[in-house]
Parts: C-alpha cells; structure tokens; sequence
C-alpha cells in the first residue's frame, strides 16, 4: 500500500485509467441492460437460484450453511464450493440486492456482481503493468485490457465463480511483486488479505493463481540473483509463501469445508485424472492456427465453435485463449525488439518480463495440449497443482503471458534496439507470411494424432 499511495501519480495516469475502466463498462453494456444475444447458461439455471436463497438469509443477518437447491434435494454450503457462501465480498453485494421482483433480483445477485469483478480486475491489472511490471501508461493499459477483456475472463458470463477469482489474481501478483522488491510487512498482509478473498472464490482457480505466482516467483528470484541481491532472491520465494499461509488462515472455514466435502464423496466417485486432466478433454495441435485468426477478443456469448477438436466438438468457452491477428503482432514484436535489447539491467527492465511473459505463454499453451504433449502428463504426475481437472481451462496462464507480452511490446515501442525501430517492414512481411502458412494448412491438412 505505501508503494501505491507513494507513487507518483499523475493526471495522464488518472486519465489512463479512467479510460480503460471506460472501454471496460462500454464492453459490459450488452450484458449490463441484459440485451438480446447474451447466454447466460449456468449462471441463470444454476448459480441464480443458489444466489437468491444466499440472499435472503444474508439480508436476515444468516450466513447460510445448507442449501435447498441442488438437483439432488439438497447439500451443505461448505461443500459446494463455487457457490461462494463463505465469500465475504458477496455478503456486501447480497445485502444490497433488492429482491422483490425477478429483474432486480438478477441485476443485484448476478449482473453487478459481475460488472463490480470485471472492474476491480480491471483495476488491479493497471496497477500491475505500472507499479509492479513498471510499464508505461499505454503499456500498462494494453495489459490491463488484454487481461480484462479475455474470454478467460468473460466465459464467466456462462460460470461466475471463475470470473470472481479472476478478479483478483492482478492484485495477488501486485503484492508479491511489491513485497518481493521492499520487503514491506503491509504488503505481505495486503497479499494475504487478498488471497484470503481468492480461495473461497473459487477453490480451482487458486490452483491457476498459485501456478502463475511460482513462476512470477522464480522469475524474479533469478532477475535477484542476476543483479546478487540475495535478500531480495529470499524474499521472492517466501513472500508468496507467506501470503499463501495468511491467506489459507483467512480462508480456513471454506478449506475445511471443501476437505470435507472431498472426503466424504471420494471413496463414492474416485477421479480418474489422466482421462480428466490428459485425455480427450486437451486441445489438438491443430488448435494454434486460431491463435493467428483475426478476432480481437471473442464473441460475448461464447456460442462459436471452430472445427478443431478430433472428437465432442470442445465448446470453445471452455478453452477461447485471447488471440487475433493484432494482439499476435504486438506480442512478435515484444519478442523479436526486447529479446537482444541492449542497455537493460541485469535481471530486470521490458526484457526481463518479456522473458517472464513469454514463459508463462509457453507453459500455458503446453498445458493446454494437454495429451499430445509428453510434457504435461509428466508434471501432472508430479505436481498435485497440475491434477485441476481438463486441461483445456489452463488458459488464464497463457492469458496472463499474453498479457504481459503485448504490455512490454506497447512499451517498447517507442523505444530503438541498436538504432532501429522495432517495427520494421520485414518483420511485419515475416509476421504476415507466418499466419497464412499456418493457417491455410490447419484449415487444408489437419493434424490428426490417436490416442
């Protein structure tokens, strides 16, 4: 917090980040005025109907622990984990909800809920590309917004409980960042305090943040070792550490909850994890070629569906990575400009997270093939983090690269690597001979891999 309030903020960085909370709410209008068009799927048919009996409790001064509208007859709070009942923020938001007619009661439960996630991620996102990526102000908006306005972000338009966490990984990530470069205790407390808010948003996407924050952890405790500050390569790990345990104390109620619930329907449904997380339920190679189709972000309905999948025609909500010709180019840049700019310091500056970026980019697209990679079904083995069901919702690590990357390609822009400008005519041909290559032949010789 001290990092934030001293930093010197000036008019451009208000009106930067007046404008991107504008292009966020502007995107939100379809969805906000429940305009024609807009699927809402699981949060209408199931969330919905949990979140109105949540309400009514709460707005009676009840914390309800056992809900009556499950498909079943019935199932304790604490072991429904999406559903958020032991999620302070949706207490506030409940007990302002006015329920007396359907319309109200969906905007307050549902609608503002969203928009309130959307914005604060929006928000947090900012305040990493400027305090902790240390971008510019353009640079820190282009990542705010390529994270924002993902469908990583918007499939929780379909499934909120994922969008809920999805609000508050920039700011988890923020705080390591900060504490990792002064060592402040209110920083440590703040990224507890916000990770406490995370896990019982939703206990999967924990895995994700936690995953993210390992490799932002092991990036910076390089970037330390490179420049022999040794306190601050410490600091790196066992900050996050740190944060992990105040956060898992703040959260205990909901963890005990789903250990329990774990327990009790383990021995009655044993997971079978290399058909859930390594099987049919991964990405073909073939699936990269729309990484390079023109599409900026995605359809706010999530209903298209690109015949890539060898079989079950996967619904591309499930794994939409940001992607489009633009954000593409913008991304070659940051790598082909940063990789070998010079004057950098050891271990930090525009190179140090394009390299950060980059990493993150490839473990996530490799997670995301899943199966037909011998990578991921090598560390899904031994890394418990990895056994998050389908591999096809890996996506907010490539996001959170992508991210990065078009943030460091938008800041180094303006900047010359050995007198020339990053964005040469022949890097642009190269870029455009690149895409039709590949997906011409995705789309006229797919690549078909067995089992």
């Amino acid at each position: 917090m001290e990092a934030i309030l001293s930093f010197s903020w000036t008019r451009r960085d208000w009106l930067v980040l007046g404008t991107v909370l504008a292009i966020i709410f502007i995107v939100l209008i379809p969805y906000t005025f429940l305009l024609k068009g807009v699927f809402h799927d699981d949060t209408a048919y199931i969330y919905y109907p949990h979140f109105t009996f949540m309400a009514r409790n709460i707005q009676q001064g009840i914390i309800p622990l056992w809900s009556p509208n499950v498909f079943c007859g019935g199932s304790p709070f604490y072991a429904n984990y999406p559903f958020g009942a032991l999620y302070p923020p949706l207490w506030i938001l409940f007990d302002m909800a006015d329920l007396s007619t359907p319309d109200s009661s969906y905007t307050g439960l549902i609608i503002v809920p969203i928009i309130f996630h959307i914005l604060l991620s929006g928000l947090f996102a900012y305040l990493l590309g400027r305090l902790g990526l240390r971008l510019e102000y353009w640079g820190a908006a282009a990542f705010a917004l390529v994270w924002t306005l993902s469908a990583t972000m918007y499939r929780g338009i379909l499934d909120v409980s994922p969008l809920f966490a999805m609000g508050w990984i920039p700011g988890f990530l923020l705080f390591q960042i900060l504490y990792t470069r002064k060592g402040n205790l209110l920083t440590l407390a703040l990224g507890g305090l916000i990770l406490g808010f995370l896990i019982p948003s939703n206990i999967n996407y924990v895995a994700y943040a936690v995953f993210i924050s390992l490799v932002v952890a092991l990036c910076l405790s390089v970037g330390s070792l490179l420049k022999r500050q040794y306190r601050v390569a410490l600091r790196a790990i066992w900050g996050p550490a740190a944060m992990g345990v105040l956060g898992a104390m703040l959260a205990g109620g909901y963890l005990w909850g789903v250990i329990e619930s774990v327990r009790d329907m383990a021995p009655f449904y044993p997971l079978n994890q290399p058909a859930m997380t390594a099987g049919p339920n991964s990405l073909p190679l073939r699936y990269l070629a729309t990484l390079l189709v023109p599409n900026l972000f995605s359809g706010q309905d999530f209903s298209h569906v690109w015949n890539v999948v060898l079989r079950d025609q996967l619904w591309l909500s499930e794994a939409y990575l940001t992607r489009g010709f633009p954000l593409m180019f913008i991304a070659f840049i940051s790598i082909t400009g940063l990789w070998f700019r010079k004057g950098e310091p050891r271990g930090g500056g525009l190179r140090f997270w394009m390299f950060s970026g980059l990493s993150l980019c490839l473990l996530g697209l490799l997670l995301l093939l899943g199966r037909h990679t011998p990578f991921f079904g090598l560390l899904y083995r031994v890394c418990p983090l990895l056994r998050v069901p389908y591999a096809d919702r890996w996506h907010p690590l490539y996001t959170m690269g992508l991210a990065i990357l078009i943030g460091t390609g938008i800041s180094g822009l303006k900047l010359s690597l050995a007198g020339r400008s990053l964005i040469t005519f022949k890097k642009y041909l190269i870029f455009v001979t690149m895409t039709l290559v590949i997906v011409i032949a995705a789309i006229l010789w797919p690549l078909r891999i067995g089992d």
